[in-house]
């Protein structure tokens, strides 16, 4: 069962002839509550860091589908580019053709330029989208373990405040178990001293 320190704090303990001595488990008790609280108030820092690691990533998860889209994006601009250029190079090919060879060797330079740039375009846009696609990456990585070490510190809290209220419950019975039981005085009624006639044996 999981209490509150308030629900601690609050509990009446019953007096009984030769128990326990109040002061020590009132001392006992507030040094329980003392403990959850610490406790509780970490789980709940912890708690709350949680979330706010939850906050932080939700805007990368978001720049990384943009980044995304950008990358798809540009692929597309950079291959319309390669057959644009490509259509113009075979438009000045033939245009060449049919004026001089020195033209035709202008169009096949022009449409070897046209390519190399539309592949330096799109290995620049690769390269770009790659190295900030890996640094939203690792930084997902780093937020995705702090995440789950905090996880693990909380779960880790509380089976320690668990096993510390149980061993504080069975110190309890251990010692109620152990105090001995009062030993009832004889009342007069039941202790009769015996008569000196009554012990004197008979005469014959």
């Amino acid at each position: 069962m999981f209490i509150a320190p308030y629900e601690v704090q609050d509990q009446k303990l019953k007096r009984r002839l030769r128990g326990y001595n109040r002061a020590s488990v009132e001392t006992l008790l507030q040094s329980v509550v003392s403990s959850y609280e610490h406790v509780w108030r970490e789980r709940d820092q912890l708690r709350a860091r949680v979330d706010q690691l939850e906050k932080e990533l939700a805007p990368l998860r978001e720049a990384e589908d943009q980044l995304r889209d950008v990358l798809v994006t540009a692929e597309r601009a950079a291959s319309e580019v390669r057959a644009q250029a490509a259509l113009d190079a075979e438009a000045l090919l033939e245009q060449a053709s049919e004026k001089s060879k020195a033209q035709e060797n202008a169009a096949s330079e022009l449409r070897a330029q046209a390519a190399l740039d539309a592949e330096a375009l799109l290995e620049q846009a690769r390269e770009k989208g790659k190295a900030q696609q890996s640094s939203v990456k690792a930084q997902q990585t780093r937020l995705k373990n702090e995440i789950e070490r905090l996880k693990a510190v909380e779960q880790e809290l509380q089976g320690n405040l668990r096993l510390f209220v149980r061993s504080a419950q069975e110190l309890l019975e251990d010692r109620k178990a152990t105090t001995p039981s009062p030993v009832a005085p004889l009342s007069p009624s039941t202790h009769k001293t015996p008569d000196p006639n009554e012990l004197r044996p008979a005469s014959a």
